[in-house]
């Protein structure tokens, strides 16, 4: 387990980035899961300020910021594909 002074660092498993995602289902499902690990980082990020780690918690940040818009271009893809 992937801890810092007792807070727990497990996150959810994201989709491969290289698998080919061919349906609006899949890139819902996609998107959904990036949301989720976006909001883990958001948390993480939360805790760490609270505890004085500046640096952790700038870089859980950006974890959550890059999985944030990676599934809001998933949900746009998938948005585009439903309309074919």
């Amino acid at each position: 387990m992937n801890t810092i002074q007792g807070l727990n660092l497990n996150s959810l498993d994201i989709p491969d980035p290289t698998a080919p995602v061919t349906t609006p289902e899949a890139l819902h499902r996609a998107a959904a899961a990036l949301l989720e690990q976006a909001a883990i980082h958001h948390r993480n990020a939360a805790l760490f300020h609270s505890y004085g780690y500046a640096k952790e918690a700038d870089l859980h940040a950006n974890f959550a910021h890059l999985s944030a818009a990676r599934a809001m271009a998933d949900s746009a893809n998938a948005l585009k594909l439903a309309r074919l």
